[in-house]
């Protein structure tokens, strides 16, 4: 469609704020979270085409996969994608952005990428479909992902294990001297035990929110992580309220964002011969996963097996893998049982 200069005069706008962030969309949909405590709100199609538009908040160099679904209504067979105009605020930095329209089965109908300017501030950027005649009805979801350029990359830095029945299963890791550092912790048990808390060197480190996988039947999957932490040899120590059959690894990173430097974790169980869990993340993240079951154990093949231990009949393991665009699939295969697992991406630092 031709019509996008005369359509913006005139098509209304209700931007809907929450903290830094706005959100506008031209079009019919469903009130839909998409992210901490935003939501989106139904606006009326404009009639005769026009841009879907939308903002978000480019949070520190993180990524954002922003989401609508459309509600069912009949729509003029004219109103159709010619591109997608994302606004918003954004640090230093140069970064890409691409939109992609997905049908009902999460097919991606349409795509295009356009490049922000590396300077802070606010930005409006048109992105250009490819196709440029998808019909609002067939779309189900748009996705928009932000991806740095000449962004900082994460680099692993080192990994250690252990396994044991303690009350305080202890280590000794060696977090290397570079910049923008993590290290997450990874603990599998059995019994339906609870870790009372973890340090390396003294420091506390924290549980990732929601990451807690803990099966009926025993097994249980936490991960745990510190930003910056010390340099050099020190110890993880695990923390449990008696003597527990515990497996246990320890992997550390740079290039790591310091204050936002997780995305959202992913836990998992079941009862079958593969473990698996859909992870978000974006091309730049690297997805972390830990997981507990009994029986010989089998990393996914896109995945770095990072430690798999044995401990009294069942078995604790840890892997990595570079994030893909919007989900990292996390598995482990063995034979049938009860298993937990859990994963996370870890988030760029700025450039």
């Amino acid at each position: 469609m031709n019509e996008r200069a005369e359509k913006s005069e005139t098509r209304p706008v209700w931007p809907f704020i929450i903290g830094v962030v706005a959100v506008i969309v031209m079009g019919i949909f469903t009130t839909q979270a998409f992210s901490a405590s935003i939501t989106v709100n139904p606006d009326p199609l404009q009639n005769a085409g026009g841009d879907l538009t939308f903002s978000s908040d480019w949070s520190s160099a993180s990524s954002i996969v922003t989401r609508h679904e459309r509600s069912a209504a009949s729509l003029n067979v004219s109103d159709q994608f010619t591109g997608v105009t994302v606004d918003g605020t954004k640090a230093a930095g140069g970064s890409d952005v691409t939109v992609q329209l997905l049908d009902a089965s999460a097919a991606i109908m349409d795509t295009g990428t356009a490049s922000l300017d590396s300077g802070s501030g606010s930005y409006s950027q048109l992105v250009t479909l490819t196709g440029g005649n998808i019909a609002y009805y067939d779309v189900v979801k748009v996705l928009a992902s932000y991806v740095l350029t000449g962004g900082v990359a994460i680099v692993f830095d080192a990994v250690s294990s252990a396994n044991g029945k303690s009350s305080a299963l202890t280590w000794s890791h060696t977090v290397g001297a570079g910049d923008d550092r993590i290290l997450v912790v990874g603990v599998s048990l059995k019994a339906n035990n609870v870790v009372s808390g973890v340090t390396y060197g003294g420091q506390a480190l924290t549980l990732v929110p929601g990451s807690v996988a803990s099966h009926a039947n025993g097994d249980r999957v936490e991960l745990w992580y510190k930003v910056a932490p010390l340099t050099g040899a020190n110890n993880v120590v695990v923390s449990l309220p008696s003597s527990v059959q515990t497996v246990a690894g320890a992997t550390s990173w740079t290039g790591v964002h310091q204050s936002t430097p997780l995305g959202t974790a992913v836990p998992g169980t079941g009862t079958s011969a593969t473990a698996s869990v859909d992870v978000g993340s974006i091309v730049g993240d690297v997805v972390v996963d830990a997981v507990s079951t009994a029986g010989s154990v089998t990393v996914g093949a896109n995945q770095t097996q990072q430690w798999n231990l044995a401990q009294a009949g069942f078995k604790g393991g840890g892997s990595s893998e570079d994030g893909a665009d919007t989900t990292t699939t996390m598995s482990w295969t063995f034979t049938s049982g009860d298993w937990a697992i859990s994963g996370v991406a870890l988030k760029q630092a700025n450039p």
